[in-house]
């Protein structure tokens, strides 16, 4: 989208990625092999090294492109900054953030047929088991190498964040156009979709007419798959790059990018009416007859719910209940989708959706009671 953005105005050519990093990286090694030998004492070897590559790599994009400025969107780019830097003194540079884990289901979103080519490998070849540590960890890596090249102020960098250029594209879009030194309208908005340069990278993109608002979809992927002290570094990075840090009860509350849907009271009402109905209308199996169960819900303007099979009723408003068999804690927009049979209970669990002191099998009876 950023490169989309940046490729409409009429004074940028930003093709789909290259990745001029390693390019860069190998010709800078070839070049300096060539002059190394009979060079005049009197020359300055990395000068002209550097002069001559920047010449070259300038010379092949602009055979193609014909703007005053051209740009590089790679994710690649994070690992070369320091050979690009060196042949691109003069060179700007936009560092795009987004929330952590909006970027992790993001990721999981368009690689579930596999990570090639989106340099997550490394990362998820180390933790094969655990998709979700690994790809926080590639988050920490690549967040941290930029924050310390902000830090160093030595190159010219703007900051931007994707959740500011889809809620507030203008008024983000403004200083980031002042940075480059180049004027901007909103006109360039309306252009964005309709004369766009197709190819590599996120292919949502590509299908989209408008900015689409795709921020606080981070919820949904399941707290308890992040490692202790990799969960410790994201929350410190998160805080310095200007997000909220993430509590433990991210999956379920308000706390953080965007809060969970909330539903009406007839929604509220009609979930309640479905588990009055389970009870009057199907009997209850005797590994269950003597549970009472607390249910939290966020999204809904109630105490919990208490789910008490012994006298086969449900009651509202249970704030301090005893002889509590296990509690429940689930989004409000979650157990609608439960309820409306749109969302297998089991899989919402292993997604982190429902969080339980109960057991597996506790769980699964119940489940298979008010859902089976």
């Amino acid at each position: 989208m950023l490169r989309y953005i940046l490729d409409s105005h009429d004074k940028i050519d930003a093709p789909h990625e290259l990745h001029l990093g390693p390019m860069i990286k190998e010709m800078t090694r070839v070049v300096r092999l060539i002059h190394e030998i009979g060079v005049a004492e009197n020359i300055d070897l990395e000068d002209l090294v550097n002069k001559e590559v920047n010449s070259l790599v300038d010379s092949i994009i602009r055979a193609k492109f014909k703007n005053e400025i051209w740009c590089d969107k790679s994710v690649s780019s994070i690992d070369y900054i320091d050979e690009i830097m060196q042949v691109f003194p003069k060179a700007k540079y936009i560092f795009l953030y987004r929330d952590c884990l909006d970027f992790v289901h993001s990721a999981l979103e368009v690689s579930k047929f596999g990570f090639e080519g989106f340099y997550f490998e490394e990362f998820i070849l180390k933790t094969p088991k655990n998709l979700v540590n690994g790809l926080v960890n590639f988050w920490n890596t690549q967040t941290e190498k930029r924050i310390k090249l902000v830090k160093n102020q030595r190159h010219s960098i703007h900051q931007i964040k994707y959740e500011d250029i889809v809620k507030n594209p203008s008024d983000t879009l403004k200083p980031l156009f002042h940075f480059l030194g180049l004027a901007y309208s909103d006109k360039l908005l309306e252009n964005i979709f309709s004369k766009f340069r197709p190819g590599k990278g996120d292919i949502k993109v590509q299908s989209s007419g408008s900015i689409l608002d795709m921020t606080g979809k981070g919820r949904d992927v399941p707290l308890k798959y992040i490692e202790k002290e990799t969960f410790k570094k994201m929350n410190a990075i998160l805080k310095q790059i200007g997000y909220p840090e993430i509590d433990s009860n991210y999956n379920y509350s308000g706390d953080g990018i965007s809060k969970p849907v909330e539903i009406d009271q007839d929604s509220v009402d009609r979930m309640f009416k479905y588990f009055e109905s389970r009870f009057e209308n199907i009997p209850c199996p005797t590994e269950l007859e003597n549970y009472k169960i607390s249910i939290e819900i966020s999204g809904v303007k109630e105490r919990p719910w208490s789910l008490d099979f012994q006298n086969k009723a449900i009651y509202r408003n249970q704030n301090g209940q005893k002889d509590i068999t296990f509690k429940l804690k689930v989004r409000a927009d979650s157990l609608l989708k439960i309820v409306d049979k749109e969302l297998n209970i089991s899989w919402a669990y292993n997604q982190g959706m429902i969080e339980t002191n109960g057991t597996d099998q506790q769980l699964n009876e119940v489940g298979k009671y008010f859902f089976g």
